[in-house]
C-alpha cells in the first residue's frame, strides 16, 4: 500500500470477491501484491462487488490477528466495513474512489521463465544491497544459461556480484530493480521454490511460487 499518496485510492487495500473466493490488492504504483483465499460461506455479496479499506484500518487489524486459523466474520455497509473477529469487532471507513485495472499489469504469460530457490535469492539480494546506491537502491538481474547474476553497485565504484544456479534456458538479458521491492517479496514469501515470469527488460516483473499461485507480486523494472 502506498502511503500519504496524492491518489488516495492506492493508500489502502483493495478487497474484492469472485468464485467462492476473497481477493485482497495493494499497490503503490511501482509494485503491487495479490492474495487470495477461499470464502467458507457468503450472503448478499455480489459476484465482482469490492471495496478499498484504508491503511490504518489494515494495519492495525494485522496486528489483532494472530491466529492464522481464526474464522472470521466480514461485512459491508454503503461506506463501512465491519470485521468481527469473535471477542472483538473493528469497523473501519471506506475509501472511496476508482482501484486502477491491476490486472492489466499482471504478465499473462512470461516470455522469460526462471526458477530458483526463494532463499538463495534472498541471501544474493541481501549482499548486494550492501553495496547499492542507498538513493536509487538500484540492483541488476542478469538472466543467463549459467545462472541468474545479480550485480550492485554504486557511485564509488564499488561492485557486489553473485551467480545463484537456476532453472533457465532462454535467451541472455538484464533487467534493473529496486533491491528493496525484490527483498520484500523474498520475506513475505514461505515456499522455497518460486519462479520470475517476465517478457523483456521494459516489462513488469511477476514472482510468486512454482506450487501456490494465490499468492502473486509484481515489480516494475528501473533503468541503471
Amino acid at each position: 500500500m502506498a502511503q500519504n499518496d496524492v491518489r488516495y485510492y492506492l493508500n489502502g487495500l483493495r478487497i474484492e470477491f469472485m468464485n467462492k473466493h476473497m481477493r485482497a490488492v495493494a499497490t503503490d504504483g511501482h509494485r503491487l501484491a495479490l492474495g487470495e483465499i477461499e470464502i467458507i460461506s457468503s450472503e448478499g455479496i455480489q459476484e465482482g462487488m469490492g471495496v478499498i479499506v484504508p491503511r490504518k484500518g489494515i494495519l492495525e487489524l494485522e496486528r489483532l490477528i494472530t491466529d492464522e486459523e481464526r474464522e472470521i466474520r466480514i461485512a459491508f455497509g454503503a461506506n463501512h466495513l465491519k470485521i468481527d473477529l469473535g471477542e472483538l469487532v473493528i469497523t473501519s471507513k471506506l475509501v472511496e474512489g476508482r482501484f486502477p485495472d491491476y490486472q492489466s499489469v499482471i504478465p499473462k504469460e512470461g516470455q522469460h521463465r526462471l526458477v530458483i530457490e526463494r532463499e538463495r535469492l534472498k541471501l544474493a539480494l541481501s549482499r548486494a544491497a550492501i553495496l547499492v546506491n542507498e538513493k536509487v537502491r538500484g540492483v541488476r538481474l542478469c538472466f543467463e544459461s549459467e545462472g541468474l547474476r545479480v550485480i550492485g553497485h554504486n557511485t564509488e565504484q564499488e561492485e557486489a556480484e553473485d551467480l545463484v544456479e537456476v532453472s533457465y534456458s532462454g535467451e541472455s538479458f538484464e533487467v534493473g530493480f529496486n533491491v528493496s521491492y525484490l527483498l520484500d517479496v523474498m520475506n513475505a514469501m514461505e515456499d522455497q521454490e518460486i519462479q520470475l515470469l517476465i517478457n523483456d527488460p521494459n516489462s513488469s516483473c511477476l514472482i510468486d511460487s512454482v506450487k501456490n499461485i494465490n499468492y502473486r507480486y509484481v515489480i516494475m523494472p528501473m533503468r541503471l
